[in-house]
């Protein structure tokens, strides 16, 4: 039992791995949908689109688009479902060892019933402990790694370099000025 426990638990986390490392596959994706679906309803945009004739044009990109973020999640959920269902099959397969073991028990040795519904109860509830546990810790491990995106975010290098400025004492009655030159927004 304690062999498909550490298999169920090194499957989902492989998994949980998988989404990832593709985390910014399905964002970028889902960015070019929404981008696409925003631009073209955009009433600011809405007489360049007709003058243009880019309607058709818009929705062929936001149908390519959906096509490939939808097919990702489909992708992505094959992959959850798969998961899913090798966990049942190792689940069944820890209990089925168990419960084997125990009609053997019965079979061989004549265990009588009161013993057999204690050690079957105390297999169920270890092995509901177990899947308990192995839920908790999958689901910590995927929190992790969200968490680990976080600080990577936090992590990234400061652009500005505040120590190599100049110092400025500043004057509370005095009047500044913010002046921006040679600056072009594309």
């Amino acid at each position: 039992t304690i062999g498909t426990t550490i298999a169920s638990f090194l499957f989902s986390k492989n998994i949980n791995e998988w989404g990832y490392r593709h985390r910014d596959q399905v964002a970028d994706l889902s960015k070019e949908m929404h981008y696409i679906m925003n631009r073209s309803s955009n009433h600011i945009d809405a007489k360049d689109i007709r003058i243009f004739n880019m309607k058709a044009w818009l929705n062929e990109l936001h149908e390519k688009a959906f096509r490939l973020y939808r097919d990702f999640k489909y992708k992505e959920q094959r992959k959850y479902l798969g998961a899913d269902l090798i966990d049942l099959l190792l689940s069944l397969l820890r209990n089925g060892i168990a419960y084997i073991y125990l009609i053997n028990l019965v079979i061989s040795q004549g265990l009588g019933p009161a013993t057999f519904v204690l050690l079957f109860t105390a297999i169920n509830g270890l092995t509901e402990w177990i899947s308990s546990l192995l839920k908790d810790i999958t689901k910590l491990y995927k929190e992790s790694l969200e968490i680990s995106a976080v600080r990577e975010f936090i992590d990234y290098e400061e652009p500005f370099k505040y120590d190599q400025g100049l110092s400025l004492d500043p004057d509370p009655n005095g009047d500044y000025e913010i002046q921006l030159r040679n600056v072009s927004f594309i």
